[in-house]
């Protein structure tokens, strides 16, 4: 047993969501999704955006981003903040989706 969640692929579907222990703890609902949750979130894509969900699978910062980038070896959050793309500008936001340095 384990305290990660782990992604998986409903193939009927083909839409990702994440179980724990071999139970379903996030319905698959998304276009894809990353494999580990960092600082309590983890990005999903949602018709063709990013966003993040918590592991109630709450969409906490709404999928909006057109990437999620290479955060110093992180792909989301690392020292409460994630690195993003949209319309070509490359920024990093807090775990509220603000804009932060």
């Amino acid at each position: 047993l384990t305290n990660e969640y782990e992604w998986f692929k409903d193939s009927s579907t083909g839409k990702y969501g994440y179980q724990h222990n071999g139970t379903l703890v996030i319905t698959a609902r998304y276009d894809d999704v990353w494999t580990s949750f960092r600082e309590g979130m983890v990005w999903v894509k949602i018709n063709g955006k990013y966003g993040f969900i918590d592991k109630s699978g709450t969409l906490v910062i709404p999928a909006r981003y057109d990437k999620v980038l290479d955060n110093d070896g992180v792909y989301g959050f690392k020292n409460g903040k994630a690195k993003v793309e949209l319309n070509g500008r490359k920024f990093y936001i807090d775990k509220n989706g603000n804009e932060v340095k």
